[in-house]
């Protein structure tokens, strides 16, 4: 038993990595499971869910590969972690849409990828927001800030105040 209060632990910094890979585990049972996908719609719905899963670890892979000690480093982190976000959003629809395709198939089927999903997304925005310029880089000049704006702007991201940066 840890001697940490619950209100000061932190989260691990690779929990969601792992918690993405439980993911990709529960939808690929899904796939596999013909009540849940006949093998009429595994073309259409079966395998975009799959590819959907798998590019979420791989988003998450890639934003860990670009530390964030220049600008160019938290550019592409923040970028891959909203390709991992738009990916969770893009698998729920799935899913959705595979529920109301398959009517008589039970929601219990889907309550673990469904479970899985709603804590991933808000732990990856948060992990999106928390990303900043690490002191061994330096400040961030103005230029710096600029071109984070810039690239937030492009990626649909817009911050209200310089100091998220």
């Amino acid at each position: 038993m840890s001697n940490v209060y619950k209100r000061n632990r932190k989260q691990n910094s690779k929990e969601h990595i792992a918690l993405a890979r439980k993911l990709r585990q529960e939808v690929t049972r899904l796939m596999k499971d013909e009540s849940v996908c006949p093998k009429r719609s595994t073309f259409y719905i079966g395998q975009p869910c799959a590819h959907s899963a798998r590019n979420v670890v791989a988003h998450l892979m890639r934003a860990e590969e670009f530390y964030p000690a220049s600008v160019h480093g938290v550019i592409w982190r923040k970028h891959y972690l909203s390709q991992a976000i738009a990916e969770c959003n893009m698998l729920e629809q799935d899913l959705q849409l595979l529920k109301e395709i398959n009517e008589g198939l039970p929601v219990d089927k889907f309550r673990e990828a469904a479970r899985l999903i709603s804590e991933l997304r808000p732990m990856l925005k948060a992990k999106r927001k928390g990303v900043r310029k690490t002191k061994q880089g330096g400040e961030p000049t103005a230029f710096d800030r600029f071109m984070i704006r810039l690239a937030e702007f492009f990626n649909g991201e817009v911050f209200d105040d310089a100091s998220e940066l």
